[in-house]
């Protein structure tokens, strides 16, 4: 029960996270997108700024189909802002893997502060601010009782069994897209597999495999949008999947030199998954860099 509770809040909090970041600040996100990015590099910044601010790749992947449909943005633009997206939306995992998450019953007092402060002082004045505090705090008290629930010897035991079809490179990269397909949020993902990390049901070796395929399986949020679009929206759409699908598939036959990397970055485990997340989507865009126009070319014609 506390799992299904636990899982609930987090869901509920990146949800709501999201929504009032959206509300907030989505807008003028369209605005910027659509006036600042005849520059390849700051629709790059574009994308990584506005998916750290909603939170969430597969909205901005919906908004930018939303603007192909409407002719409002140029394919090129569109995917380099997917590119700076795919970086922007490892902050969550980012910062689930700091020391403040321990901290999340000080985040929640100081959100019902707010919220009360919020209601009968400033009348809404700052809702959308308030709202976005008690969101994080919801989120990190979710993900504390996942942990407290995983943190449980026959949970280990059973949860070990489970994933143990997950016991090569392959099978967990396939695991996490799979996965990821489903819940329709990589971020989830990622919060359930910090919690398996950290109390030990799975390496991290596998977890960062785990999250290499769920870099994939959030591609589907675009492809499914995308499935009334304009020819523009479902390049889009297919030009994420390869570009994710490509660099995992490149990355395979190194991973041994990348998980050696991952582990000089040094701290704990947690912050060596969240860094590995981080840099697997930087040395994406950078194995890009060099292809981009040609490989933008096939979907443009």
């Amino acid at each position: 029960m506390i799992f299904f509770v636990g899982f609930f809040l987090f869901i509920s909090g990146m949800q709501g996270t999201k929504k009032y970041f959206e509300k907030l600040a989505s807008k003028k996100i369209r605005n910027y997108i659509i006036k600042y990015t005849n520059s390849f590099f700051v629709a790059i910044l574009i994308g990584l700024i506005s998916t750290a601010i909603l939170q969430s790749s597969s909205v901005v992947s919906i908004v930018l189909i939303s603007l192909l449909n409407a002719g409002l943005i140029k394919l090129k633009a569109a995917f380099a802002i997917i590119m700076g997206a795919n970086i922007g939306t490892t902050l969550t995992l980012q910062l689930i893997s700091t020391p403040i998450v321990d901290y999340y019953y000080i985040l929640l007092i100081l959100a019902f502060i707010f919220l009360i402060y919020d209601i009968l002082i400033k009348r809404f004045k700052y809702h959308y601010y308030t709202m976005i505090v008690f969101n994080f705090a919801i989120i990190f008290t979710g993900f504390k009782m996942i942990l407290l629930y995983f943190n449980n010897p026959d949970k280990i035991i059973f949860f070990s069994n489970l994933l143990s079809m997950a016991d090569n490179l392959l099978s967990a990269i396939i695991y996490g897209l799979f996965v990821t397909s489903i819940m329709q949020s990589s971020s989830a993902v990622s919060g359930i597999i910090l919690s398996l990390l950290k109390v030990d049901i799975i390496d991290l070796s596998t977890a960062i495999a785990v999250i290499l395929g769920s870099n994939i399986g959030t591609c589907i949020t675009a492809i499914i949008a995308a499935i009334n679009g304009n020819k523009y929206a479902k390049s889009l759409a297919i030009a994420q999947f390869i570009y994710n699908f490509a660099a995992v598939i490149i990355l395979i036959p190194f991973y041994n030199i990348f998980f050696s990397i991952i582990k000089f970055t040094g701290g704990n485990i947690s912050r060596q998954l969240a860094n590995a997340h981080t840099i697997f989507n930087i040395f994406n865009l950078l194995l890009f860099l060099p292809f981009f126009n040609t490989f933008i070319s096939f979907f443009e014609e």
